[in-house]
């Protein structure tokens, strides 16, 4: 029992000091930039509670006997200038966590190493593609490899291009303070696609400040964000919403997310009908506590807010399976994300995981190469300066398990869930919809169900998804095939109905999930506007309230869409001219057109017919010259090559060579005149007939032409497509 408890207090007792008399200390410096002092969060605040938290969270995956030689904390915290990482080194730290941009953390890492002192750096989001490619001789390491938490421009612009090809973004508004590296780079590579001839975005930049009264082009460059929302308003109220992008990738890196996030929802843009991407923030806590239903909301306005973010770790403390998307090549544990996403941004976070995985290294290192942590005092010296030994092994192992950790490499698209309990009472979360690494997306469970629901989208939760078994009211007009005929009650709803509109609706409830009732138009029409603005038929029974949707061929007006809002074409129609297609005459061949060519062949068979019938006619008869033996006889008679000759010459009117005096040849060869007589009668019938026709004018040739004819006077239906078309024309 004494040897146990000698043991125990031993073991104890090495948690604070070794065997040789070294304190077990591991010293951490912070420092941080003049852009992170003017936050509110106090890093003070956090390294207390982590120095209370990490060391019971370490012990959960760590061995018990090494649980119990975990090492006290010391916090050094300073902000940057030029001799504040000398003077950390001199204090003993030996190891520094910096929150500056990237020009200011190559500036530590070059201090820094010259010491082997390991330097884990969480820069803004300014860095640029070259400033995070370190060279061997810029720093005094072997490794060339950043143990920085940053992601690179294109891993994120590869993220946002990915969201763009799987949401289908046609038309994208970005919104950046002009110091982001992102949206050039999207620009340039949808550039790309569109010179490869691939389907690309068009995007529209906007550059914007968030200054008031400010016109210096240089410190506040663009519009300002008022105005860019006023145009928002504006569209919004004028139910022009189609023609502005509705999917916004915001890049904000200044500190103005709040007071971005409670514009846009003062100005009643946080509904159904835009979808936000805070591509970049700043060092702000979440946002969620901004997101919600502003008070002078009407009650009956639709308030679900599509925001989304795009981040490594969970940004909200009840999302207990948030874990299983950070890779699980880490053991950070869940409860410290929990404990400080309510408070710290990312940035703050991103902390806590460098302290916790910084933390792992040491012990492990120390238990292996406990010679390697003798106490030495660093002074900051180019002459020879000491090296902290253990500092290549620390920050080696450090920049594998950011590595595998993922944290640079994979992003989690987090957007916006509304809940509406039974006392309408809105409450607004982030939930994990999708994880993006190297390119691909991957839908969690719960994009996935949302894909499932929406059939267009897993990433906005708030995206309409269905009515749940709502009753609506359809309006139609019965008018075959689209509404057959039947039987309507006295309050215009229709009993058994049947057609075209009929099926579709019903294919929209099931995928919709509500319950149709038809009802016929008031009067029986589909809806045009007096002199005095009063819409008749079922424009009419949708202002009125009678009706909640109209299924009709209504066609696309101006006039219409100012007072209903279109849910989209089912059907789409055309209205043409017909007139008779004018042939080209211009072809040398054009006078054989009139015949088919079966009746070329016909008639060239007849002309060797008949040379072969008159020669054996003349050859056989007793009556033809030649048999009868006469003076003036020719061989020419009995001749099949001259009698062929001789019916092709009057085929093309030129006379016979061989004139038969046998009277059965003589019927033959008159028989063959009357064919060719009746012949070149057609034929010239058919060629004055084709000749003529490209003399014939078409009486218009265009809608002028048309609209300003006396003798042409176009019909069209009452209360028509074409109708309206020109009623409303400049004619």
């Amino acid at each position: 029992m004494y040897s146990l408890w000698t043991e125990l207090l031993l073991l104890v007792f090495a948690c604070f000091v070794e065997v040789n008399g070294e304190e077990n200390i591991w010293h951490l410096g912070i420092i941080y930039d003049g852009t992170f002092a003017h936050t509110e969060h106090d890093i003070w605040l956090l390294l207390e509670d982590l120095n209370a938290r990490i060391p019971h969270l370490l012990c959960a995956v760590l061995d018990a006997r090494v649980c119990l030689r975990l090492p006290k904390y010391k916090f050094t915290v300073g902000e940057y200038s030029l001799h504040e990482v000398c003077r950390q080194i001199e204090l003993g730290v030996r190891s520094i966590i910096s929150l500056t941009n990237c020009a200011t953390a190559k500036q530590i890492e070059a201090t820094s190493s010259q010491y082997h002192i390991p330097h884990f750096a969480i820069p803004d989001a300014s860095c640029t593609r070259q400033q995070l490619v370190s060279n061997v001789k810029e720093f005094a390491w072997t490794n060339s490899a950043l143990p920085w938490v940053v992601r690179a421009p294109e891993v994120l612009a590869t993220a946002l291009e990915t969201i763009m090809r799987v949401d289908r973004i046609s038309e994208l508004l970005i919104l950046s303070d002009g110091s982001s590296v992102i949206p050039p780079e999207i620009l340039r590579r949808e550039t790309n696609r569109l010179l490869s001839n691939k389907l690309a975005t068009a995007i529209s930049v906007q550059v914007f400040h968030t200054k008031a009264n400010c016109n210096d082009p240089i410190s506040c460059p663009g519009h300002s964000f008022m105005s860019i929302l006023n145009q928002f308003k504006t569209r919004n109220t004028t139910k022009s919403v189609n023609s502005f992008p509705t999917y916004i990738f915001l890049f904000e890196t200044k500190r103005g997310s709040e007071e971005i996030i409670n514009s846009i929802n003062d100005y009643e843009l946080m509904n159904e009908d835009f979808f936000w991407v805070l591509a970049e923030q700043t060092d702000v806590a979440p946002l969620l506590q901004h997101l919600q239903s502003p008070v002078e909301l009407p009650v009956d306005k639709s308030w679900k807010p599509n925001v989304a973010v795009l981040r490594w770790l969970p940004p909200i403390q009840t999302l207990s399976g948030a874990m299983e998307f950070i890779s699980n090549k880490t053991e950070f544990p869940m409860d410290l994300i929990r404990h400080t996403t309510e408070q710290y941004p990312e940035r703050m976070m991103s902390i806590a995981f460098l302290v916790f995985e910084s933390t792992r290294a040491y012990v492990d290192i120390r238990r292996q190469y406990h010679h390697l942590f003798a106490s030495k005092n660093i002074r900051c010296t180019t002459d020879k300066p000491t090296l902290f030994s253990a500092g290549v092994k620390i920050r080696d192992t450090m920049t594998a398990r950011i590595k595998n950790s993922k944290v640079n490499q994979q992003l989690i698209f987090y957007a916006t869930t509304t809940e509406i309990n039974r006392n309408q009472q809105k409450s607004t979360q982030f939930i994990p919809t999708a994880v993006i690494s190297d390119g691909n997306l991957t839908f969690t469970k719960w994009g996935k169900l949302i894909l499932h629901e929406t059939r267009k989208s897993g990433l906005f939760p708030n995206s309409f998804r269905g009515l749940h078994g709502r009753i609506l009211r359809i309006g139609v007009v019965i008018d075959p095939p689209y509404v057959q005929t039947c039987e309507v009650s006295s309050k215009g709803q229709l009993i058994n109905p049947a057609g075209l509109m009929i099926d579709l609706t019903q294919l929209l409830a099931e995928r919709f999930q509500f319950r149709p009732i038809f009802y016929e138009s008031s009067d029986q029409q589909y809806g045009a506007a007096d002199k005095s603005g009063n819409w008749s038929g079922l424009i009419h029974d949708l202002l009125t309230g009678r009706i909640d949707i109209a299924a009709a061929p209504l066609a696309f007006t101006e006039d219409r869409a100012k007072v209903i809002r279109y849910l989209g074409p089912f059907m789409v129609s055309q209205a043409a001219t017909l007139a008779v297609k004018l042939y080209d005459n211009a072809s040398p061949f054009r006078a054989f057109r009139p015949f088919q060519r079966e009746m070329w062949l016909l008639l060239i068979t007849s002309i060797f017919l008949t040379g072969v019938i008159l020669f054996l006619l003349n050859y056989f008869s007793p009556f033809s010259a030649w048999n009868l033996g006469l003076p003036d006889s020719s061989e020419n008679e009995v001749s099949v090559r001259e009698n062929i000759w001789s019916a092709l010459s009057s085929f093309l009117l030129q006379g016979c060579e061989v004139y038969p005096l046998a009277p059965c040849a003589r019927s033959a060869i008159i028989s063959f005149w009357v064919m060719i007589v009746i012949f070149y009668a057609t034929w010239q019938a058919f060629m004055t007939a084709t000749m003529s026709r490209s003399d014939v004018k078409m009486p218009i040739t265009t809608l002028d032409e048309l609209a300003y004819s006396q003798s042409i006077i176009p019909v069209a239906p009452e209360g028509s497509s074409i109708t309206n078309a020109f009623s409303v024309s400049s004619f």
